[in-house]
């Protein structure tokens, strides 16, 4: 069974049957008690986008935003595992065969114009496959 993913928001602007949402993401740490004088502690807001049908919203209404866990994985995957993953086997591979440090940095991060790139292109097959959804809270 798939876990839903729920973050609190708030209803910025809707036009074009999309509505745009402010979402206040926590770090990991945040529920701690003693996180007022931790310096770990961060929280940034974020705006979103979420295919938005209803008309019975308006900007400045409460909402929850939701997405399937298998979403959110599959988002971390293309944002951190697969990247790290070109970048530490190229940087091997490069400093393994030229033993040349500066030149196997320069080509890991060289193989990731290619990937971001490949992203880019397929961002508008990428939002149709990561989607969020509005609930009332």
């Amino acid at each position: 069974m798939s876990q839903v993913i729920e973050h609190p928001g708030t209803i910025l602007t809707i036009q074009n049957g999309v509505a745009r949402i402010q979402i206040t993401q926590y770090a990991a740490c945040s529920g701690c008690h003693a996180r007022s004088v931790c310096l770990i502690s961060d929280c940034r807001e974020k705006v979103i986008e979420v295919p938005c049908s209803e008309t019975s919203w308006q900007a400045g209404d409460a909402v929850t935003v939701t997405g399937s866990e298998q979403m959110g994985n599959k988002a971390v995957r293309l944002a951190f595992l697969y990247p790290s993953i070109i970048l530490f086997f190229v940087l091997w591979f490069v400093l393994h065969y030229t033993e040349n440090e500066l030149a196997a940095g320069i080509a890991a991060l060289a193989a990731l114009i290619p990937y971001y790139a490949a992203l880019y292109l397929f961002k508008d097959k990428l939002k149709k496959q990561l989607v969020f959804s509005i609930k009332e809270p």
